[in-house]
C-alpha cells in the first residue's frame, strides 16, 4: 500500500477543534449549492468526529519503509516551518517525492482544476507504483 499526503489534510488544529480554513471552505460549498443534502452534511460532521482518532493514528506512524509515498504541498500560504515539516514528512518512506505546487492553495489541491490535476495525478503515481514496484518519479 502507498501514501498520498496532502498538505494540511485534517480538518482539524492541534487541539482537535475544527480549523477556521475548514468551516469557511465548506460554509462556501454549501452557499454554492456543492453540498445541498443533508447526507453531505451528516457525512462532514462524522469526518469532524473521527478526526481526533484519525489524527492520534496518523501521529503514531513513524516509518512507511519502502512505500510510495508523495507528499502535496501547495505553495501559496505557508511558511518556511511549514515547509520544513512536509519535507520531514516525505522522509517516512525511502520511496518518496515532496511536490510542491505552485500557485496552489490548500483549498485549490482539490477545488481547483489546475491544483487538482496535480493532486489526481500524484494519487495515480503511487497506484502505479504500488502495482508496478520502483521508485516513484519526481
Amino acid at each position: 500500500m502507498g501514501r498520498t499526503v496532502l498538505q494540511g489534510m485534517s480538518p482539524f488544529t492541534p487541539f482537535g477543534w475544527p480549523s477556521p480554513i475548514s468551516i469557511v471552505w465548506r460554509s462556501q460549498q454549501l452557499e454554492a449549492g456543492v453540498w445541498p443534502c443533508a447526507a453531505s452534511i451528516r457525512s462532514s460532521i462524522d469526518e469532524y468526529r473521527q478526526g481526533g482518532a484519525s489524527r492520534k493514528q496518523a501521529a503514531s506512524l513513524t516509518n512507511f519503509a519502502d512505500k510510495p509515498l508523495i507528499v502535496l504541498t501547495a505553495r501559496n500560504g505557508h511558511d518556511a516551518t511549514w515547509s520544513a515539516a512536509q519535507d520531514q514528512l516525505a522522509t517516512l518512506s525511502t520511496n518518496s517525492v515532496h511536490r510542491i505546487i505552485a500557485g496552489a492553495t490548500h483549498a485549490s489541491l482539490v477545488a481547483e482544476e489546475k491544483p487538482a490535476t496535480a493532486t489526481t495525478q500524484a494519487i495515480l503515481d503511487v497506484v502505479s507504483a504500488v502495482r508496478h514496484p520502483g521508485p516513484l518519479r519526481k
